[in-house]
């Protein structure tokens, strides 16, 4: 991250960028928001068991970790993610959500 960011310490997460630059991620914030929490056919749980299958993929603790904590907030067990981080194709999520999982792949 410091590469990107030279004035951020040797170990800096997207936490350190969101408070050296909170004007700057405010939009990002704002859509982020609207994504997880505005209406959609997919339920806030589903949406955050996304998130954090996606953070997971993306090797991003601090997102894949907030997700999981969101995730069980809105009952998701956390062994269905580590379970999904491990076979997509394995894991006890709802049928529905094995193709779009399996896109987001």
């Amino acid at each position: 991250m410091n590469r990107l960011f030279p004035s951020l310490p040797e170990n800096a997460t997207l936490g350190s960028v969101y408070q050296a630059f909170p004007d700057k991620l405010s939009p990002l914030c704002a859509y982020e928001s609207l994504v997880m929490r505005g209406e959609s056919d997919l339920s806030v749980a589903e949406r955050e068991l996304i998130a954090a299958y996606v953070s997971g993929l993306n090797a991003c603790a601090y997102c894949h970790g907030a997700h999981i904590v969101f995730a069980k907030a809105y009952g998701i067990e956390v062994e269905t993610i580590e379970a999904l981080m491990e076979d997509r194709d394995t894991a006890p999520v709802e049928d529905h959500l094995k193709p779009l999982l399996a896109y987001i792949e």
